[in-house]
This record gives C-alpha cells, structure tokens and sequence, in this order.
C-alpha cells in the first residue's frame, strides 16, 4: 500500500482543517513571503497575521510550515514528511486535500521534504536530489521546523553567511539543528550550483538558505 492509499484510509475528510481562509490572496502573501526569504539569506520574514491568525491547519504543522507548504506545493510536486509529521495521516490528508501533492516514501524522490528539527541530520542532506551541473533546478527543497529561530545573538549553533542577497555578512541562529547537519551543509557549498535549498520555520517566521548562500559554522561561547 502506498503511503497516499494509507493516509487515505485512516483520515476522516470531513474533518480536514479548512487551509487559507482566502486561498489566492493568502497563498500569494505566502509566496512573497518565502521568495523575500530565499533571495535576503537569513533575514527573518514574518508571515502577515491576516493570512496565519484564521489559517486551519493539522496540529503538527505550525502556522509558518503549514503555510509555506500549501503556498509551494501543487498536483505536480512530490513531498516527503518525516515520521512525527507522517504520524496518523492528518498532515497527508490535508495536503493532498488542499494542494494535489503526491508523497514520496523516499527522500531521494522528493521535490520537497518537511521535517522538525530534532528529526534532521546530515543523512538527510545527503539522501535529498541535489540537482546536477546540467539541471540544478531538479533539486530538492528542506523544509524544517527549528526550536527558535534569530538574527545573530542567538543560542548555539550561530552562523555567519555571505553570498549573494547579502551585502557583506548576516549572522542567524537556529535552534535544533546540530551541528553535523551544518557540517554537511558546509561540505557541500563545492558542489554549487547542485545543493538543497534550505526554508527554516519557526511558529510565524521563516528564514531562507539558499544553495548559493556561504555557512560558516561560528564556535561556541
């Protein structure tokens, strides 16, 4: 059984979470939010409280994940969701209900992958497509859902990045990620222009790391 035909038969659909309360216009806010993120590395975007105080959504999604899947994701997108957002079906039901998304049981054969934090690792990274010098665009997206989430100042691990849509140099910390995840993420900034997209959520806010953004890990203390 498939995972779709699975979730499909546990979740009840007359009870899946309304999404958008005005689904163009919020799906759009979204979508500005999220690109304003991906092209100003590390600069937290808040989303617009119009579009995530009345947005229904399944309990283990919060607002800023919930909203920049169903903004991203569409009938010909493949998602993969870590086990704790898999659990029960009611995050698959409600995606595919309101975006026409297919699940991947792979990693390895998603566009898109959403996970909590605790639950990603440099395995991850690696398992995800990283595109290829002749199509860079087929790689994967990460979405993860990170304890906290601030510019410079914050708890450990810190991270410095430079590339381009930022002048000189941005600092941004977030939390649950550990540091063999960005050891990963630094190893392979030689592969560029192949890599994985990075959207790091957290409650209402996003920040983007882009593939084409330079991390350097900064040391503790």
């Amino acid at each position: 059984m498939t995972t779709d035909m699975a979730a499909a038969g546990t979740v009840d659909l007359a009870r899946i979470p309304t999404g958008f309360a005005d689904p163009v216009h919020d799906a759009q806010a979204v979508f500005r939010v999220v690109l304003e993120a991906l092209s100003r590395p590390g600069r937290v975007q808040a989303l617009p409280g119009p579009v995530h105080q009345p947005l229904g959504r399944p309990a283990a999604l919060k607002p800023a994940l919930a909203a920049a899947l169903l903004a991203l994701l569409d009938a010909q997108t493949s998602l993969w969701l870590s086990p704790a957002l898999a659990a029960g079906g009611e995050v698959q039901a409600w995606l595919r209900f309101h975006t026409g998304t297919r699940f991947a049981d792979r990693p390895e054969a998603a566009d898109f992958a959403a996970a909590c934090a605790d639950e990603v690792d440099a395995g991850l990274l690696r398992r995800l497509p990283a595109g290829s010098d002749e199509a860079p665009h087929t790689s994967a997206t990460l979405l993860v859902e990170v304890a906290s989430l601030q510019a410079s100042g914050g708890p450990s691990p810190c991270l410095r990045l430079s590339g381009p849509g930022i002048e000189h140099e941005h600092r941004l910390s977030a939390g649950g990620l550990p540091h063999g995840f960005w050891r990963e993420r630094i190893e392979q900034q030689q592969d560029f222009p192949c890599g994985v997209d990075l959207l790091l959520c957290h409650d209402t806010r996003v920040a983007g790391l882009p593939r084409s953004t330079a991390v350097f890990l900064l040391p503790e203390g």
